[in-house]
């Protein structure tokens, strides 16, 4: 067994109270104080989150925009320079393969991937520039990732930084240099409130890490863990992978139509228009949980410290329609709303199910658990 890869910052979490565990290989800060409370502060102020675990890939040579243009399935050529887009990577059948931002700078690309997917994505990429004059390297080990993140973030940043970036609009992107290191700073979130991500060298890491949590005096801003992030993009109804999006997943299925071009030719472009124009026999939809508490029981989900009071993933759905009771789907990830007071989940059911307010069911030890179908996001 190969041992989980500690961020280049665990100290500074370990220091911070963090509680750690695994995800992707890497040993990651779950929560420090309680994810329920950082997922709180985070909402109402700012939180800082250790995005150090995604992938970070450079994409250089004569023909980098050929070989992007066929591995992702947005409009690669129309995305202007130091700009980040969403873009998805697909298979030949129309899976996906990964869900990432990919930013366009001077002489470069970078691309961003799920933790879970860095080498499958280096891997894939290899094999698509296969006789290409492009090179491929990994950024990841070298450099942290750091994001401040709430809807007070612009403001406390606006008052410590020596650029405005409060005016700034989402995906804008610039390059810069910090000493004699660069970094890469990207107006983009992983959680759907405000946020700012910065990419740079570990070198600089603890620096960075020790102003925005100490030395920004009363503009600081205290760490979040990953579950705290999970709770808000959920809030979000943002899909994650993993969880929501795999290869047996395509973007019709998942929702991301946004996020599709069919002005270029893409990996997996024919299997996803032929989705598109049948229709797809499954949807990617929320839903309202009716909660432990409502059933009897005082206590509410808590993702900390009693994690099995929220249905699993791959939770099974039922539905009864004129007497006939059979699976709908199943649930891929779940959560409690600390906003909503109420347990929320993503799904993938039949499209027949996927209308709001259709009444699912959980089976359960106890009783059946009912579920109400919406359309996310939970908290606008």
């Amino acid at each position: 067994m190969t041992e989980p890869v500690k961020l280049p910052l665990h100290d500074k979490h370990t220091s911070a109270g963090a509680v750690f565990g695994e995800q992707a290989g890497w040993t990651v800060p779950l929560h420090y104080r309680g994810a329920i409370r950082e997922a709180a502060e985070v909402r109402a102020r700012a939180g800082l989150f250790d995005m150090s675990h995604f992938g970070r890939i450079r994409i250089r040579g004569d023909q980098a925009l050929d070989l992007l243009e066929k591995t992702f399935a947005a409009g690669i050529a129309r995305q202007e320079d130091d700009t980040a887009m969403r873009t998805l990577a697909c298979d030949q059948r129309g899976g996906i393969m990964d869900d990432g931002l990919l930013l366009r700078l001077e002489g470069y690309w970078l691309y961003i991937c799920q933790p879970c997917n860095r080498q499958k994505m280096l891997d894939h990429m290899a094999a698509m520039s296969a006789g290409m004059s492009v090179k491929i390297d990994d950024q990841t080990g070298g450099t942290s990732q750091l994001a401040v993140v709430g809807p007070a973030a612009a403001g406390l940043l606006d008052s410590v930084l020596p650029e405005k970036v409060s005016d700034k609009p989402d995906g804008f992107v610039k390059v810069g240099s910090m000493m004699i290191a660069k970094y890469v700073a990207i107006r983009s979130s992983p959680c759907g409130l405000w946020g700012l991500q910065v990419i740079i060298p570990n070198m600089l890491a603890g620096q960075a890490w020790r102003f925005v949590t100490e030395k920004a005096g009363d503009k600081a801003v205290a760490p979040a863990g990953a579950i705290a992030a999970d709770i808000l993009r959920l809030e979000a109804g943002l899909p994650k992978y993993g969880a929501e999006l795999n290869q047996t997943i395509d973007p019709i299925t998942a929702g991301l139509d946004a996020s599709l071009d069919f002005n270029h030719d893409f990996l997996g472009r024919q299997a996803i228009e032929e989705i598109r124009q049948k229709g797809p026999s499954r949807r990617l939809v929320g839903l309202i949980i009716e909660s432990a508490g409502q059933s009897g029981q005082s206590a509410k989900p808590d993702p900390d410290s009693n994690p099995s009071s929220i249905p699993p993933q791959g939770a099974e759905l039922f539905v009864e329609t004129a007497g006939d009771r059979r699976v709908a789907g199943s649930i891929t990830s779940a959560t409690f709303s600390p906003v909503l007071e109420k347990t929320i989940a993503m799904a993938c059911v039949a499209a027949d199910c996927a209308r709001d307010g259709t009444i699912l069911e959980i089976q359960s030890s106890a009783q059946p658990i009912k579920c109400a179908v919406t359309t996310p996001p939970f908290v606008k």
